[in-house]
Protein backbone atom coordinates (compact mmCIF):
# COMPACT_ATOMS: atom_id res chain seq x y z
CA UNK A 1 0.00 0.00 0.00
CA UNK A 2 2.84 2.40 0.85
CA UNK A 3 4.31 1.71 -2.61
CA UNK A 4 1.03 2.68 -4.27
CA UNK A 5 0.85 5.91 -2.26
CA UNK A 6 4.47 6.79 -3.04
CA UNK A 7 3.91 6.13 -6.74
CA UNK A 8 0.77 8.24 -6.69
CA UNK A 9 2.60 11.03 -4.90
CA UNK A 10 5.35 10.88 -7.50
CA UNK A 11 2.72 11.29 -10.24
CA UNK A 12 1.03 14.20 -8.48
CA UNK A 13 -2.02 12.38 -7.12
CA UNK A 14 -3.77 12.93 -3.80
CA UNK A 15 -5.81 10.34 -1.90
CA UNK A 16 -9.28 10.39 -0.37
CA UNK A 17 -9.62 7.82 2.41
CA UNK A 18 -12.95 6.43 3.62
CA UNK A 19 -12.34 4.88 7.04
CA UNK A 20 -13.95 3.88 10.32
CA UNK A 21 -11.16 5.96 11.86
CA UNK A 22 -10.08 3.49 14.53
CA UNK A 23 -6.46 2.67 13.58
CA UNK A 24 -5.49 6.01 12.04
CA UNK A 25 -3.22 6.82 15.01
CA UNK A 26 -0.83 4.11 13.77
CA UNK A 27 -0.19 6.10 10.59
CA UNK A 28 -0.15 9.68 11.88
CA UNK A 29 3.61 10.12 11.41
CA UNK A 30 3.36 9.03 7.79
CA UNK A 31 0.28 11.19 7.18
CA UNK A 32 2.00 14.18 8.80
CA UNK A 33 4.94 13.89 6.41
CA UNK A 34 2.75 13.19 3.38
CA UNK A 35 -0.11 15.70 3.36
CA UNK A 36 -1.74 14.26 0.27
CA UNK A 37 -4.67 12.72 2.11
CA UNK A 38 -8.21 13.70 2.99
CA UNK A 39 -10.51 11.55 5.13
CA UNK A 40 -14.15 10.64 5.50
CA UNK A 41 -14.82 9.04 8.88
CA UNK A 42 -18.18 7.75 10.11
CA UNK A 43 -19.75 8.23 13.53
CA UNK A 44 -23.11 6.75 14.51
CA UNK A 45 -23.90 9.54 16.94
CA UNK A 46 -22.81 10.33 20.48
CA UNK A 47 -20.67 7.79 22.37
CA UNK A 48 -23.59 5.89 23.94
CA UNK A 49 -25.15 5.28 20.53
CA UNK A 50 -21.96 4.76 18.52
CA UNK A 51 -20.55 2.19 20.96
CA UNK A 52 -23.78 0.20 20.87
CA UNK A 53 -23.87 0.09 17.09
CA UNK A 54 -20.15 -0.19 16.42
CA UNK A 55 -18.52 -1.69 19.51
CA UNK A 56 -14.85 -2.54 19.51
CA UNK A 57 -14.41 -6.31 19.66
CA UNK A 58 -12.33 -6.10 22.87
CA UNK A 59 -13.48 -3.21 25.04
CA UNK A 60 -16.68 -2.16 23.22
CA UNK A 61 -15.66 1.52 23.30
CA UNK A 62 -14.63 2.62 19.80
CA UNK A 63 -15.98 6.18 19.97
CA UNK A 64 -13.29 7.71 22.18
CA UNK A 65 -10.39 6.51 20.02
CA UNK A 66 -12.04 7.47 16.73
CA UNK A 67 -12.90 10.90 18.14
CA UNK A 68 -9.27 11.40 19.26
CA UNK A 69 -7.98 10.34 15.83
CA UNK A 70 -10.23 12.86 14.07
CA UNK A 71 -8.92 15.55 16.42
CA UNK A 72 -5.31 14.58 15.62
CA UNK A 73 -5.93 14.73 11.85
CA UNK A 74 -7.51 18.17 12.10
CA UNK A 75 -4.63 19.49 14.20
CA UNK A 76 -2.24 18.28 11.46
CA UNK A 77 -4.20 20.30 8.90
CA UNK A 78 -5.64 17.21 7.20
CA UNK A 79 -9.14 17.70 5.67
CA UNK A 80 -11.76 15.59 7.44
CA UNK A 81 -15.42 15.01 6.63
CA UNK A 82 -17.42 13.30 9.38
CA UNK A 83 -20.38 11.26 8.16
CA UNK A 84 -23.06 10.89 10.84
CA UNK A 85 -25.34 7.91 10.30
CA UNK A 86 -28.83 9.16 11.12
CA UNK A 87 -32.28 7.71 11.73
CA UNK A 88 -35.41 8.80 13.59
CA UNK A 89 -33.81 7.87 16.92
CA UNK A 90 -30.28 9.21 16.54
CA UNK A 91 -31.29 12.57 15.07
CA UNK A 92 -32.68 13.53 18.47
CA UNK A 93 -29.09 13.48 19.78
CA UNK A 94 -27.33 15.20 16.87
CA UNK A 95 -27.23 18.53 18.70
CA UNK A 96 -25.29 16.87 21.57
CA UNK A 97 -22.74 15.54 19.08
CA UNK A 98 -22.48 19.01 17.59
CA UNK A 99 -21.73 20.36 21.08
CA UNK A 100 -18.75 17.96 21.25
CA UNK A 101 -17.50 19.25 17.89
CA UNK A 102 -17.69 22.81 19.17
CA UNK A 103 -15.98 21.97 22.47
CA UNK A 104 -13.06 20.57 20.46
CA UNK A 105 -13.04 23.65 18.22
CA UNK A 106 -13.59 21.56 15.09
CA UNK A 107 -16.12 23.96 13.60
CA UNK A 108 -13.42 26.65 13.45
CA UNK A 109 -11.26 24.56 11.10
CA UNK A 110 -11.70 25.40 7.43
CA UNK A 111 -10.76 21.82 6.57
CA UNK A 112 -13.53 20.29 8.72
CA UNK A 113 -17.05 19.43 7.57
CA UNK A 114 -19.75 17.02 8.74
CA UNK A 115 -22.98 15.76 7.26
CA UNK A 116 -25.99 13.73 8.35
CA UNK A 117 -26.58 10.66 6.18
CA UNK A 118 -29.84 8.73 6.17
CA UNK A 119 -29.55 5.19 7.51
CA UNK A 120 -31.12 2.50 5.35
CA UNK A 121 -34.19 0.57 6.49
CA UNK A 122 -32.46 -2.74 7.10
CA UNK A 123 -29.78 -1.11 9.26
CA UNK A 124 -32.21 0.71 11.53
CA UNK A 125 -33.97 -2.59 12.26
CA UNK A 126 -30.84 -4.23 13.67
CA UNK A 127 -30.97 -5.28 17.33
CA UNK A 128 -28.26 -3.15 18.91
CA UNK A 129 -29.69 -2.67 22.39
CA UNK A 130 -31.02 0.78 21.53
CA UNK A 131 -34.69 1.74 21.26
CA UNK A 132 -35.93 0.85 17.78
CA UNK A 133 -37.09 3.81 15.69
CA UNK A 134 -40.89 3.94 15.72
CA UNK A 135 -40.90 5.05 12.11
CA UNK A 136 -38.49 4.84 9.18
CA UNK A 137 -37.41 8.13 7.65
CA UNK A 138 -38.13 8.83 4.02
CA UNK A 139 -35.58 11.13 2.39
CA UNK A 140 -37.88 14.17 2.55
CA UNK A 141 -38.79 13.54 6.21
CA UNK A 142 -35.11 13.21 7.02
CA UNK A 143 -34.35 16.61 5.46
CA UNK A 144 -37.35 18.22 7.14
CA UNK A 145 -36.09 17.06 10.54
CA UNK A 146 -32.62 18.42 9.79
CA UNK A 147 -33.97 21.88 8.92
CA UNK A 148 -36.49 21.83 11.79
CA UNK A 149 -33.64 21.37 14.27
CA UNK A 150 -31.75 24.25 12.56
CA UNK A 151 -28.57 22.19 12.53
CA UNK A 152 -26.96 24.21 9.75
CA UNK A 153 -27.50 27.44 11.70
CA UNK A 154 -26.28 25.95 14.98
CA UNK A 155 -23.10 24.69 13.30
CA UNK A 156 -22.55 27.88 11.26
CA UNK A 157 -22.81 25.83 8.08
CA UNK A 158 -20.42 23.08 9.17
CA UNK A 159 -23.09 20.38 9.47
CA UNK A 160 -24.81 19.56 6.18
CA UNK A 161 -27.65 17.23 5.25
CA UNK A 162 -27.18 14.55 2.60
CA UNK A 163 -29.73 15.52 -0.04
CA UNK A 164 -27.96 14.30 -3.19
CA UNK A 165 -26.80 17.88 -3.90
CA UNK A 166 -30.40 18.91 -4.55
CA UNK A 167 -30.19 22.10 -2.47
CA UNK A 168 -26.98 23.16 -4.26
CA UNK A 169 -28.60 22.45 -7.64
CA UNK A 170 -31.67 24.50 -6.73
CA UNK A 171 -29.60 27.36 -5.36
CA UNK A 172 -27.62 27.55 -8.60
CA UNK A 173 -30.77 27.43 -10.75
CA UNK A 174 -32.61 30.05 -8.73
CA UNK A 175 -29.58 32.34 -8.99
CA UNK A 176 -29.49 31.90 -12.77
CA UNK A 177 -26.32 29.83 -12.84
CA UNK A 178 -25.86 27.02 -15.33
CA UNK A 179 -25.03 23.48 -14.27
CA UNK A 180 -24.94 20.05 -15.88
CA UNK A 181 -27.96 17.78 -15.50
CA UNK A 182 -27.60 14.25 -14.12
CA UNK A 183 -27.66 11.36 -16.55
CA UNK A 184 -27.29 8.83 -13.72
CA UNK A 185 -27.69 8.76 -9.96
CA UNK A 186 -24.07 8.33 -8.82
CA UNK A 187 -20.56 7.19 -9.68
CA UNK A 188 -21.56 3.53 -9.34
CA UNK A 189 -23.13 3.89 -12.80
CA UNK A 190 -20.38 5.95 -14.40
CA UNK A 191 -17.18 4.05 -13.74
CA UNK A 192 -16.49 3.95 -9.99
CA UNK A 193 -14.28 0.98 -9.13
CA UNK A 194 -14.00 -0.64 -5.68
CA UNK A 195 -11.38 -3.31 -4.96
CA UNK A 196 -12.31 -5.72 -2.18
CA UNK A 197 -9.71 -7.78 -0.21
CA UNK A 198 -10.69 -11.02 -1.99
CA UNK A 199 -9.71 -9.87 -5.46
CA UNK A 200 -13.18 -8.88 -6.65
CA UNK A 201 -14.19 -5.56 -8.22
CA UNK A 202 -17.45 -3.77 -7.46
CA UNK A 203 -19.01 -0.55 -8.63
CA UNK A 204 -21.24 0.26 -5.63
CA UNK A 205 -20.31 0.40 -1.93
CA UNK A 206 -23.68 -1.05 -0.92
CA UNK A 207 -23.20 -4.37 -2.70
CA UNK A 208 -19.56 -5.12 -1.84
CA UNK A 209 -19.42 -8.76 -0.79
CA UNK A 210 -22.47 -9.78 -2.82
CA UNK A 211 -20.48 -11.67 -5.44
CA UNK A 212 -23.22 -11.85 -8.06
CA UNK A 213 -23.05 -8.03 -8.20
CA UNK A 214 -19.31 -7.79 -8.82
CA UNK A 215 -18.20 -6.29 -12.13
CA UNK A 216 -14.88 -8.12 -12.42
CA UNK A 217 -11.68 -9.22 -10.68
CA UNK A 218 -8.21 -7.76 -10.20
CA UNK A 219 -6.39 -10.93 -9.09
CA UNK A 220 -4.59 -12.74 -10.57
CA UNK A 221 -5.20 -10.31 -13.46
CA UNK A 222 -7.35 -7.23 -13.90
CA UNK A 223 -10.49 -8.14 -15.80
CA UNK A 224 -13.89 -6.48 -16.12
CA UNK A 225 -16.70 -8.89 -16.88
CA UNK A 226 -18.65 -7.47 -19.82
CA UNK A 227 -22.01 -8.98 -18.91
CA UNK A 228 -21.79 -8.32 -15.17
CA UNK A 229 -20.61 -4.74 -15.59
CA UNK A 230 -23.42 -3.88 -18.03
CA UNK A 231 -26.00 -3.99 -15.24
CA UNK A 232 -24.18 -1.09 -13.55
CA UNK A 233 -22.40 0.81 -16.34
CA UNK A 234 -24.87 0.44 -19.20
CA UNK A 235 -28.19 1.40 -17.57
CA UNK A 236 -30.14 3.76 -19.83
CA UNK A 237 -32.87 5.80 -18.17
CA UNK A 238 -34.62 6.09 -21.54
CA UNK A 239 -35.54 2.39 -21.26
CA UNK A 240 -37.42 2.83 -17.99
CA UNK A 241 -40.46 4.70 -16.69
CA UNK A 242 -38.11 7.36 -15.27
CA UNK A 243 -37.83 8.95 -18.70
CA UNK A 244 -41.39 10.29 -18.28
CA UNK A 245 -40.67 11.87 -14.89
CA UNK A 246 -40.09 15.64 -14.75
CA UNK A 247 -37.45 15.18 -12.02
CA UNK A 248 -35.33 12.64 -13.87
CA UNK A 249 -32.52 15.02 -14.86
CA UNK A 250 -32.19 16.13 -11.24
CA UNK A 251 -32.23 12.74 -9.50
CA UNK A 252 -30.69 10.69 -12.32
CA UNK A 253 -33.16 7.84 -11.93
CA UNK A 254 -32.67 7.05 -8.27
CA UNK A 255 -30.30 4.76 -6.39
CA UNK A 256 -29.78 1.38 -8.14
CA UNK A 257 -28.82 -0.33 -4.87
CA UNK A 258 -32.21 0.68 -3.41
CA UNK A 259 -33.80 -1.08 -6.35
CA UNK A 260 -31.61 -4.15 -5.85
CA UNK A 261 -32.66 -4.49 -2.21
CA UNK A 262 -36.35 -3.92 -2.95
CA UNK A 263 -36.76 -5.81 -6.23
CA UNK A 264 -33.64 -7.93 -6.61
CA UNK A 265 -32.77 -6.03 -9.81
CA UNK A 266 -30.32 -3.21 -10.53
CA UNK A 267 -32.37 -0.61 -12.37
CA UNK A 268 -33.59 2.99 -12.12
CA UNK A 269 -36.88 3.88 -10.50
CA UNK A 270 -36.14 3.78 -6.75
CA UNK A 271 -37.12 7.40 -6.11
CA UNK A 272 -37.17 7.26 -2.30
CA UNK A 273 -39.74 10.11 -2.39
CA UNK A 274 -37.52 12.44 -4.40
CA UNK A 275 -40.39 14.65 -5.72
CA UNK A 276 -41.34 15.57 -2.12
CA UNK A 277 -37.68 16.21 -1.30
CA UNK A 278 -37.33 18.46 -4.34
CA UNK A 279 -40.48 20.47 -3.50
CA UNK A 280 -39.50 20.92 0.15
CA UNK A 281 -35.95 22.01 -0.69
CA UNK A 282 -37.19 24.43 -3.35
CA UNK A 283 -39.13 26.32 -0.67
CA UNK A 284 -36.23 26.07 1.77
CA UNK A 285 -33.64 27.37 -0.69
CA UNK A 286 -35.92 30.21 -1.77
CA UNK A 287 -36.51 31.31 1.85
CA UNK A 288 -32.85 30.94 2.85
CA UNK A 289 -31.08 32.48 -0.14
CA UNK A 290 -33.41 34.50 -2.36
CA UNK A 291 -36.24 35.89 -0.24
CA UNK A 292 -33.77 37.75 1.98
Amino acid sequence: MIYIVEKGKELGYSFSVTSNGYDIDKYLDYIKDNKIFSFQITLDGIAEIHNKRKPHYKNEDSFEKIFANIDSLLKLGIPVVVRINTDTYTIEYIDKLLELFEEKGWCKYKHFMAYCALLRKEITKKKDGLPSPKTIFTQSEFCRSYYKKKLSVLSEGKLKCQDYNTSDILKSLLQGKSLPYKGCFCGAQSGMIIFDPLGDIYSCWDVVGIREQRVGRYMPEFELDEELSKRWFDVRISKYKCVKCKYVLFCGGGCPSFSFRDKGRVEPGACNDYPKLFTFLMRQVYNDYLKK
